[in-house]
């Protein structure tokens, strides 16, 4: 009962009102024979109590969806994945077909089953469902699960459950957080049965190390790829290095296990300034499942432009001497040295020796025009005899506006703190460590290319043939962003107790790397080690052509454009930003050229971030391909986007219990097997029994029209007899 009034009220009332009637009734009957006064007494006191069932509102409540017609789905995948023979000894299509007629035999109503095909969507099949083909060309499970969805509700119709039967390549790209929403709003669960097992792929890939290389004219420059091989066992594979016209420049053979994944590395001269393309390229063999991923495109920036450094020495030492004598023997490299030599005497060498300088006043610049001048700055020890609070200021200035690169080069750069100077470290110091240690490649220092590309890899035995380095600094805290790229370590072995020795860290638009050692001019001494003697010389050189390469700017480029995705489908959305070394908020915006092939297919106007040096465009490509997007006439780096095919059906015939056990817990139901069919049919066809009282609605029982006819028939039964009787 939901009554109108507390019950204990209504009894009080009626009973009342009841007696009240009942005497009423019989002393104005009094002039009636017996039988007829308690027939019209009868006839009151039965409408009363019609009116009182009203009052007290019997009923029950009920879902405020249990007036609409219950339904389910079962959803059928007919892709061509389906067609792979790996379920019985059938086709997984066949195995699907076999379970949708068990579900329609365990169903006590099957007549609220609506079993439907889908591929690219849901398909309303004309024809019987065995006479299907498992030959659909993409899959959108979620896609279909959405037209589920939205189906049911235009039709009224209460969803009770889905039952997904499919192997789970979701081959489509879709917005998986929609279909959850939606599945979960409508309280519709879906419950997946995974159909098929693992196939063995087929596939040979390469893949680019890096998208873009940095090299100076007439200098060589090493590129690498990654090649990887599935299902062809151990083969022999080649790779080869194109230009942009297609010519092989480079050629190589590498041996691969099932599985494996080698690194292939290419030493090229590019002979052209500016920017080159080039593609790795690895042939198609018999039987391969994806045929797309063959190819990767690289970018070389040719540099004619010197890299001016400047390098300051407040403590001379050999590792400055050496460093310095190193860069200057570099024809691509302008070296300004400045020394600290005493308390008022300082000297400084420019490229050109002859041109050397003393002063009693310490050598720094002191306006942005003067550091502007340079791409790198080196700082040795004693920095805090050069650097002022005003010159720190410039620095940080230099480094997030200019994009250029400082390099502490013997570890902590000052004696005893130095605050301004300390906001900028990527690590907070602790106390000095005398002990030898031995270098080791970290991981970061390896995914960023720095080991494995332009110098030996992590695993190569000549690090352990390298002199001990000595005088490093605890690193009490390495701070957000900052990546060791290398350790230090204790045992020879490389196993002992690590702490960090080379760490980068982001600075705005340009970059600050810690070396946190000293003794690496012992390492041009080591003709033990073979092949080592050059060590020294490349580590320095590679170490500064990183630094150079991951700054936001190129060495004399006044424009930096950078893609959000190495690479997308057609027609999804890439992110483009373009930066400028000059300029403010009244600098018109740069057009950017997106090119393919030697020809200009697309232009685009960024427009302006909140940084007045900074816009960005997002915009999509049809066709796929190897794309170069770069400013319209503007010296300026460039970056590459490979449009890549959508995956096929045939990439990977292998099921997908992952993604099928995503579909299961973003619905809110359960993955299921074919056991347990006849559990989740009786589940899903169950009336509901618990309902929650603020999604429901009071179903009243007197809310019936021959309840209240009879109510009034028999007030004017009684009205009938009285009137006869005279008594009215």
């Amino acid at each position: 009962m939901n009554p109108v009034l507390p019950v204990e009220n209504l009894l009080v009332i009626f009973t009342a009102v009841i007696a009240a009637a009942a005497v009423l009734s019989w002393k104005t009957s009094s002039k009636c024979s017996s039988g007829r006064r308690i027939l019209m007494l009868v006839l009151r006191l039965s409408g009363f109590l019609i009116l009182s069932a009203v009052a007290f509102n019997p009923g029950k409540w009920i879902s405020s969806s249990d007036d609409k017609k219950s339904e389910w789905h079962v959803l059928l995948d007919r892709s061509a994945s389906m067609s792979v023979s790996d379920v019985n000894g059938g086709t997984r299509w066949a195995d699907a077909l076999r379970i949708a007629g068990r579900i329609r035999s365990l169903s006590q109503r099957p007549e609220e089953i609506r079993m439907l095909p889908f591929s690219a969507g849901i398909e309303n099949a004309r024809e019987k469902m065995e006479q299907l083909h498992p030959d659909g060309a993409i899959t959108d499970i979620t896609g279909a699960g959405v037209s589920v969805l939205n189906m049911s509700r235009q039709s009224g119709r209460k969803n009770k459950g889905v039952v997904i039967l499919s192997d789970g390549r979701q081959t489509f790209p879709s917005i998986f957080s929609d279909f959850t929403l939606r599945a979960r709003s409508q309280e519709v669960p879906f419950y997946p049965l995974l159909i098929g097992g693992e196939v063995p792929e087929k596939n040979i890939s390469v893949a680019a190390g890096r998208k873009q290389y940095m090299a100076f004219l007439g200098h060589k420059v090493k590129v690498s790829a990654n090649v990887s091989s599935r299902g062809f066992g151990r083969i022999a594979a080649g790779v080869s290095l194109l230009d942009s016209k297609g010519v092989r420049a480079a050629e190589q053979k590498v041996e691969l296990d099932d599985g494996e994944r080698k690194t292939v590395k290419f030493e090229i001269a590019p002979v052209d300034n500016g920017y080159n393309e080039y593609v790795f390229e690895t042939p198609l063999r018999e039987g391969e499942n994806n045929m797309n991923d063959n190819r990767a495109g690289i970018g070389v920036n040719v540099i004619d432009k010197k890299i001016h450094i400047l390098s300051i020495e407040g403590v001379p030492c050999w590792d400055t001497k050496f460093l310095v004598q190193l860069l200057r023997t570099q024809s691509y490299i302008d070296v300004t040295s400045v020394y600290r030599l005493s308390s008022n005497r300082f000297f400084k060498v420019d490229t050109d020796p002859s041109k050397a300088s003393e002063s009693s006043e310490s050598i720094f610049p002191d306006t942005f025009e003067e550091l502007n001048s340079y791409d790198v700055v080196i700082f040795g020890r004693g920095a805090e005899y050069f650097l002022t609070e005003d010159r720190i200021k410039l620095l940080k200035e230099f480094l997030r506006e200019r994009g250029a690169c400082v390099i502490f080069s013997r570890g902590k750069p000052y004696s005893g703190s130095l605050p301004a100077l300390e906001s900028m470290e990527p690590v907070e110091w602790g106390e000095t460590v005398s002990s030898p240690f031995y270098f080791k490649p970290a991981e970061a220092g390896t995914d960023t290319g720095l080991f494995g590309e332009m110098l030996p890899s992590a695993g190569d035995p000549l690090w352990a043939k390298m002199p001990p380095l000595e005088n490093s600094s605890r690193c009490t805290n390495v701070k957000s962003f900052s990546q060791a790229l290398a350790e230090g370590v204790f045992e020879t072995d490389g196993e002992g107790r690590a702490f960090p020795l080379v760490i980068a860290q982001r600075y705005g638009r340009g970059i600050i790397t810690l070396i946190n050692a000293e003794g690496f001019w012992k390492w041009d001494f080591t003709p033990s080690a073979g092949d080592s003697t050059n060590m020294y010389r490349e580590f320095w050189l590679r170490l500064i052509e990183w630094n150079l390469a991951f700054s936001e700017f190129l060495p004399g480029l006044n424009y930096a454009v950078k893609l959000s995705d190495p690479s997308a489908f057609p027609d999804e959305s890439v992110r483009v930003k373009v930066s400028s070394r000059s300029g403010d908020g009244k600098s018109p915006a740069p057009v950017l050229n997106v090119i393919k092939d030697g020809g200009k297919i697309m232009e685009l106007i960024p427009g302006r971030t909140e940084n007045d040096r900074t816009w960005e465009s997002v915009f999509s490509l049809k066709e796929t391909g190897i794309y170069r997007i770069e400013v319209q006439g503007a010296e300026t780096s460039k970056d590459i986007l490979t449009v890549k095919p959508r995956p096929a059906e045939s990439d990977n015939l292998s099921s997908d219990p992952e993604f099928m056990a995503k579909i299961a817990e973003g619905s809110g139901g359960m993955m299921i097997a074919e056991s347990d069919l006849k559990k989740i049919v009786s589940e899903i066809e169950k009336e509901d029994i618990k309902i929650a009282g603020d999604k429901a609605v009071w179903r009243s029982s007197w809310n019936s029209w021959w309840l209240l006819t009879a109510a009034l028939a028999l007030f004017a039964f009684e009205w009938i007899l009285r009137r006869r009787a005279g008594l009215i």
